[in-house]
């Protein structure tokens, strides 16, 4: 994956102020997971402009692996949600399975972007992206543990 843009991250000030979402966190903490230091490389990372920050997470649930956790919060998350797509598209193998790029509207709750895929040619775990509000969640998802990330991804896109 290639970078959107060599520039800093600079903010958008034109249009409507987003709504806040919900602090990162404090989810995890009410969700009884806990963190640890990410070894692990973001895909994210590799397409938001250099000087970006990007926070990286294990999370774990007792001592068991739920998923790798990246997030960066930005005015632009729009554009590196279409990049990263873009760059997604042409990276995909001919193993990939489950493929899922659609916009979710739920009554009473913002808008989000959901982009989900298998491609062991990228990475041997389930891959999730959410964007919502100002917020780009990224996901590589343990085996058999997507119906707890599917309850935080609810939660982180309330």
């Amino acid at each position: 994956l290639s970078p959107l843009t060599n520039e800093p991250d600079t903010e958008i000030t034109e249009g409507v102020e987003p709504e806040d979402g919900p602090d990162v966190f404090e989810i995890l903490n009410q969700s009884g997971i806990v963190t640890e230091t990410a070894r692990e490389d973001s895909l994210i990372e590799q397409t938001v402009p250099r000087g970006t920050k990007v926070e990286s997470r294990i999370i774990l649930l007792g001592n068991d692996r739920l998923a790798y956790f990246s997030w960066v919060e930005s005015p632009n998350v729009k554009a590196y949600f279409t990049a990263l797509k873009e760059a997604l598209r042409s990276s995909f193998s001919s193993e990939l399975q489950d493929l899922v790029d659609e916009v979710q509207q739920r009554e009473g709750k913002p808008v989000r972007n959901v982009l989900s895929f298998l491609d062991p040619a990228i990475h041997e775990e389930r891959i999730l992206f959410v964007r919502v509000r100002q917020r780009l969640f990224e996901f590589h998802i343990a085996p058999g543990r997507e119906p707890e990330i599917q309850g935080l991804m609810d939660a982180l896109t309330e």
